[in-house]
């Protein structure tokens, strides 16, 4: 059997590399326009922004459907639906909100704060979105879980970073969270 010239074998495994190298960039690339895809909104008749896929079976509320969420510590306050509770049980050493509807889990709102070093902001690999929460500059992300997706805003204030996430399985409700967002306040 003839042994391959060590020449051609080097310049057969750059091919190689090269077509492999291409091909995983192509995959990423295509990952990541998809995603690109899932996480753009699109906007309804009411002007209001949706996420794409579940926008149809999203919840519609009014003005007067929110009620005032005050942390126990008294740090901050928020809107949410009327229909949802205020679920104490949820809340720990860091998680200091947690409503959801009515004898459900999801969706959800929380609000947990750590020190910033710490925080799934500064360690996140996803982008990230410029957001202003009571008059705070912040940054936005999204991840994907298991079972669940999270928009999570991270705001700084006082040496902490809060975390105001909203978690859903299938159905995320972007009216709710901008409601949340658009009505969080530190005392």
């Amino acid at each position: 059997m003839d042994k391959m010239n060590p020449k051609k074998t080097r310049s057969l495994i750059a091919v190689l590399a090269v077509v492999l190298a291409l091909l995983v960039g192509g995959a990423l690339l295509f990952a990541y326009q998809s995603r690109s895809r899932d996480d753009s909104t699109a906007t309804n008749s009411g002007g209001q922004q949706n996420g794409g896929q579940n926008a149809a079976a999203e919840d519609s509320f009014s003005a007067d459907d929110f009620q005032l969420y005050e942390s126990s510590d008294k740090k901050y306050t928020f809107r949410y639906p009327k229909q949802w509770e205020n679920n104490a049980s949820k809340l720990n050493e860091i998680t200091t909100a947690f409503v959801a509807p009515k004898n459900e889990e999801f969706p959800n709102v929380h609000v947990w704060a750590v020190d910033p070093v710490i925080s799934k902001c500064g360690q996140t690999s996803e982008p990230l979105t410029d957001v202003t929460v009571d008059g705070i500059q912040s940054k936005q992300f999204t991840e994907s879980l298991e079972a669940t997706k999270n928009k999570i805003t991270c705001v700084e204030k006082d040496g902490l970073l809060y975390h105001i996430t909203h978690a859903y399985t299938d159905k995320e409700n972007t009216q709710v969270y901008a409601e949340v967002l658009n009505s969080f306040k530190f005392q």
